[in-house]
Order: C-alpha cells, then structure tokens, then sequence
C-alpha cells in the first residue's frame, strides 16, 4: 500500500467488482480518507451480475462515494480478453468525465502470479516475466505486494461481507485453471510460493529496467529519420537487440502493447540476415531493410 502515499489528495476511479479484493481496497482506502469514484462494470455473464451491481452501489452509498455503473454483453470467444478489455475503456471513460488523475484496481500478488505462469505458458518476451507493475502510468494496483490470505483475514476480522464469483471456479477459463489447478500443486513444493514469486519478481524487474535504460541510451544515440544503422544493432546483444526492437516499435506506434514473441522472432530473422528489401508488418507497424539500414514506419 506505499504507493498510496504518492497519490495522496488525488482524485481517483476505484474499480469495484464486490469481490473480496475490490471489497477490501474500498475499506482501507476509504479510512484514509481518498478521493474515490467507485465504478462497476456489470459484464452481464452471470445471472447474479444484476445483484453484484447493486452490492456495489450499496457499498458506494455506505462509504459516502460517488457511484458509476455501466451494463455490457460479453459474447462468444475470448470471454476473459474481452471483458478485461471493456472494463478498462469503461474505468477511462469514467475517469475522464470526472477529471480524475488515477485508476486503481483491487489486483493481488496471487493474481500476478497466475498472469506470469499464464504468460510463461503461452510464450513471451522478458516484459511478459515482469507481471503487473504498482503503478503504470495513470493504473494503480496497491494490493499488488498483498497476499489474497491477509486480504481474507482482514474480511473475517471486520466482519465485511462481499460477492462470489462463480464463474472463478470455472476452469475452462486458463486463469481459473491455473489458480486451481496448477498453483496448489506449485505450493506442494513450496509453500511459501507467493512470497518467493514476489522476491523474484522484483530481481526480473531489476534487470528489465537496467536493459530498458541501455536500450533507451542506444536509442537517442542512433535512431534519426525513424531509422537505425543496420550494422550497428547487429552488433549488439540479443537481448538488447530485442530491447530496442520493443521500445521503438512502441515509440512509433505511440502504445505500450508489446510485440508479440513470435512477431519479435520474425522480425530479428530479417534484421540478422540483414537481407535489403525485406520487411514485416505487425499493428500497423512496418519494419524493413533498406539501404543498410532498419527503417520503421506507421502505416496508417
């Protein structure tokens, strides 16, 4: 929760589903007092959907705080994708009609494991090791270093009711299915996983950034007209390669997505091969070898 006192006094959009985590947050934030809106996206997947929304706005009237609802369908493939999706443009839309400086969601140290291993699982770059950041740009997580048992302990010890998701015991969902499934087999090994990830969490993130701030140097030394000497960056390591590969592709693309593993692969084939003419198109992103050098260009 330290991250909370650099945001003090700052307007902030507090994502409620009436889970234990969300339930939580609200009551530690709201005895310090923050500047809340309490927004709740009702995704209309569950028949209890209607009454968690009413939960929350309940909860929002007991707190004293401004509440913000909004009501979607989520339909056909890729249900998790898409409700992440919509939540998030349904938290901006909020936090742009009330002027507020900051999002902040109720993730835990639980959940940034399951998106690791979930990452791990199906294929990605060092970024994808690092998890969910506490703060990422105008998105806050403060319970991002809080285990989900101290969160349910505190919930007995107030005697705070809250909302079952029934749809989080539903494995064929891939992160139910690691929570569920894989993580208690993992705790076997060690039962102090959380705490262990947590540590090695913060080694990966050390040695992201020091890559990020070599990459970052690189960059300002050697890109001029959207382009780079090509035997200049053949020169450097591959994993600096891919550094600076990922800045700039974001740069130009004015986003912080990530390129997916399989894009980065193809598009370092190209530039080690150092074949002219060659070029690949990811996000509307073209990258190609032409005249000794890696040209990048938005394509619009």
């Amino acid at each position: 929760m330290e991250q909370l006192e650099l945001i003090k006094g700052s307007k902030i959009v507090l994502g409620v589903s009436g889970g234990p985590d969300s339930v939580y947050l609200l009551d530690v934030l709201a005895k310090k007092k923050a500047n809340l809106i309490i927004a709740h996206l009702n995704h209309g997947i569950r028949k209890e959907s209607d009454s968690d929304e009413k939960f929350v706005k309940k909860l929002a009237e007991k707190y004293g705080y401004e509440f913000v609802s909004k009501k979607v369908k989520i339909k056909g493939t890729g249900v998790e994708e898409k409700s992440r999706e919509e939540r998030y443009k349904f938290f901006q839309d909020v936090k742009k009609k009330y002027k507020a400086k900051y999002i902040a969601t109720a993730h835990t140290l639980d959940d940034n494991l399951e998106t690791v291993l979930l990452n791990i699982v199906r294929g990605c770059s060092l970024k994808g090791l690092n998890g969910m950041q506490v703060k990422n740009g105008d998105l806050i997580r403060p319970l991002l270093n809080t285990e989900k048992s101290e969160i349910l302990k505190y919930l007995k010890k107030n005697g705070l009711k809250f909302r079952i998701d029934k749809t989080n015991e539903d494995t064929k969902y891939s992160r139910n299915f690691i929570r569920l499934k894989i993580v208690p087999e993992l705790k076997k090994l060690n039962p102090n996983l959380p705490q262990t990830f947590g540590a090695n969490l913060a080694n990966i993130q050390e040695v992201t950034e020091f890559l990020e701030e070599k990459a970052q140097n690189w960059i300002a030394k050697n890109f001029e007209n959207d382009r780079y000497p090509l035997k200049k960056f053949q020169k450097l390591h591959p994993a600096l390669q891919k550094t600076v590969i990922q800045l700039t592709f974001q740069k130009i693309k004015n986003s912080k997505k990530d390129l997916q593993k399989d894009h980065m692969d193809e598009i370092l084939s190209i530039v080690r091969k150092g074949i002219g003419r060659k070029h690949k198109t990811f996000q509307r992103v073209r990258i190609e070898i032409l005249k000794k050098n890696i040209v990048f260009s938005l394509i619009r």
